[in-house]
């Protein structure tokens, strides 16, 4: 369960937000706010900037993600308007080509490439033990419907007994092995399904890119379905909750 960090009063007179600005068309930039960031923050914004050489922006972009992916399964922020929400982010950088785009990701995300790794490690064990149990949970569900068939045919009337395995299979039934849950938590190219089917197995999900081609011309955005994707990263952003399930489907998904 995420812990819920709620502003002070004096920090929501401070967080009071401005008022919305028009980007669009050609305006001058202004210099990246690097001083409203918290010290931790800025600290591996600057350093980061200073070891690749990357825009200040782009560094900070980063940071950002980097942290939000780090906290998204710890905590839940109550906004000054008191809705709880996740710590996730939406983050798009436009950069030029030589502006360290890859290299930045690199930099900022191998925590999480190297976490995946120990994980995954660490599950393989988990994994064997996963599968031995669940075939010895088949078998028994096999040996009870079995028992119940053969019940049913040599003494249909003994209703006692028939009840008896009924039971037996429900409680089987409720005890079904539980799947360790997979790390999988960086994505590039997914659809909305395996996308909502890895929040379903772990709590957290990022999706990165260095390119932006790579999401926006993946496979969530074909065949139109880009707006679909879309509505349920919308959805994800403000903590609702979202199911996805298809006709003839028994496996639907509720987040």
């Amino acid at each position: 369960m995420a812990d819920i960090v709620e502003f002070s009063p004096a920090q929501q007179q401070q967080e009071i937000l401005p008022e919305i600005e028009d980007i669009a068309g050609d305006k001058p930039s202004k210099p990246y706010p690097i001083d409203a960031l918290p010290e931790i923050f800025r600290e591996a914004t600057l350093e980061g900037h200073s070891i690749i050489k990357s825009p200040l922006a782009m560094s900070a972009c980063s940071t950002l993600a980097a942290a939000s992916m780090a906290a998204m399964g710890l905590a839940k922020a109550r906004t000054l308007q008191k809705l709880v929400m996740p710590v996730g982010l939406m983050l798009l950088v436009e950069a030029e080509s030589g502006e360290r785009k890859s290299t930045g990701e690199k930099l900022f995300m191998s925590f999480v490439d190297k976490w995946q790794a120990e994980q995954l490690a660490i599950l393989e064990g988990k994994l064997a033990n996963y599968e031995a149990d669940l075939a010895a949970w088949k078998a028994q569900i096999k040996g009870c419907e079995r028992r119940m068939e053969k019940q049913v045919k040599d003494n249909p009337t003994d209703l006692d007994a028939v009840d008896g395995i009924r039971g037996e299979l429900r409680q089987l039934h409720q005890n079904e092995p539980p799947k360790p849950p997979i790390p999988k938590i960086k994505h590039a190219d997914v659809t909305t399904e395996a996308l909502v089917k890895s929040l379903k197995n772990y709590p957290v999900v990022g999706l990165l890119s260095a390119e932006g081609g790579t999401i926006f011309g993946g496979a969530a955005f074909q065949n139109g379905s880009g707006s679909n994707f879309m509505s349920k990263c919308n959805s994800l952003y403000s903590d609702e909750i979202i199911d996805v399930s298809r006709s003839g489907d028994s496996s639907a998904m509720f987040i």
